[in-house]
């Protein structure tokens, strides 16, 4: 693996200022300073790309990391994004912001790609767990203490968390997180301590995401497990067993805290309340969404409406779409919506070869981007600019991971 970038002292200073910005990124986003959330990404994430350029990454290789088929792509998607800002309906700035975030995005991915790279895979994995890890897992446990000791909490949707808003949004941002540490349980590289320390992290994930009453997460971790089955084989059942028992564990702790809290502000109770209507209890109100945002596409199907907050325009409670397909349909068009989802399925094409030639080493990064992409279809984790940067940081370390050379060569 190359190792070059380590020869510029710079570089020591880069990796440091990654760890300790994503590190912090939940804090700042909650407490520091009253700019938009997307405006504090991305400052952290210009800084770390002038940072990257200096001590890393190269003009060339950077070039040389896509196609000219996918660099096609992206300048089609930001012209037609750009182009959406002029439309009536759309907001003109939020127009203009979302398309720079979705570029610097882009190119801080690339830049990631470079800078992992430099890491062997054991470093780059205790990267990804104390960077991602340790700042989420600190967030969510303050969030749990303020929620456990608070006595009069009955709807979820009235606990209000400082710059994510309603508490069930945190997991847009967390969702990846505890799939990170579900394939990071299963490294048989690691002693068995280690990786048994991966699993409680895991499930306090979980526990979180049962306690503050959101569905999503579980449903995509499940189907992300499901379809990691393909590249892990055998390895699968460890994922599975490990994913029933942190369900078992999680409830018997709900069943501990009833006495402490109301007992209603978890996913079980919020499903048993709306009874029998199966459609009522797993939609939560999105057919009418998804009808809504259906009947908008179907007014400018070719280029989209631009960024529009569906509040305002349909008067519906939410701002997107909740699924990514109907809200970049709706956004950018038919038009952009192929360019985008070209640019994804090229991606995930190269990321399943990848992990099936290399499954345990690139799992708990794949693991992560299928778990946020399969939530992506029923919320907005590929709208929200926290998650959107969880999952673009781990698809670069999925695909700086490099499998195994095969050293047989064919006869001539």
């Amino acid at each position: 693996m190359d190792t070059q970038g380590f020869r510029h002292p710079l570089t020591y200073f880069t990796f440091g200022f990654l760890i300790l910005g994503l590190i912090s990124l939940p804090a700042i986003i909650s407490y520091f300073g009253s700019l938009p959330i997307f405006f504090k990404i991305m400052i952290f994430q210009v800084i770390s790309i002038a940072l990257m350029c200096l001590s890393i990454v190269r003009l060339q290789d950077f070039f040389g990391l896509l196609s000219k088929t996918s660099w096609a792509l992206v300048a089609l998607l930001c012209v037609i994004a750009l182009l959406n800002s002029s439309i009536e309906n759309g907001d003109y700035h939020l127009t203009i912001a979302r398309t720079a975030m979705w570029f610097v995005n882009f190119v801080f991915g690339l830049c990631l790609v470079l800078a992992f790279r430099t890491l062997s895979h054991k470093q780059l994995l205790w990267f990804m767990l104390v960077s991602l890890g340790v700042g989420n897992i600190i967030y969510m446990g303050w969030v749990l203490e303020d929620l456990i000791s608070t006595a009069d909490i009955y709807i979820p949707n009235c606990v209000q968390v400082p710059g994510f808003g309603n508490v069930r949004l945190t997991n847009f941002a967390f969702s990846g997180v505890s799939a990170l540490f579900f394939g990071a349980s299963i490294q048989q590289s690691q002693p068995k301590w280690i990786r048994a320390c991966f699993f409680i992290l895991a499930t306090f994930c979980v526990f979180y995401t049962i306690y503050t009453g959101s569905r999503g997460p579980i449903v995509s971790l499940l189907a992300a497990i499901t379809l990691c089955a393909i590249p892990l084989r055998r390895s699968v059942i460890s994922l599975f067993v490990y994913f029933a028992a942190s369900l078992v564990i999680s409830y018997l702790l709900m069943t501990a805290l009833q006495d402490q809290s109301c007992g209603s502000f978890n996913i079980f109770a919020r499903s048993a309340e709306k009874g029998m209507n199966l459609i009522e209890t797993f939609s939560n109100g999105r057919t009418e969404i998804w009808k809504a945002t259906l009947e908008l596409i179907g007014q400018r199907p070719w280029f989209g409406h631009g960024e529009i907050s569906l509040r305002e325009v349909v008067g519906l409670r939410v701002r997107e779409a909740h699924n990514s397909i109907l809200q970049s349909l709706l956004a950018w068009g038919i038009a952009g919506g192929l360019c985008f989802w070209s640019l994804i399925g090229m991606a995930a094409w190269k990321i399943l070869r990848i992990t099936i030639a290399s499954p345990l080493d690139h799992i708990p990064y794949a693991l992560s981007i299928v778990c946020v992409l399969m939530y992506s279809m029923i919320d907005g984790t590929l709208y929200f600019s926290y998650s959107i940067l969880m999952v673009t940081v781990f698809t670069s370390a999925c695909f700086a991971v490099k499998p195994p050379q095969v050293k047989l060569q064919h006869a001539s």
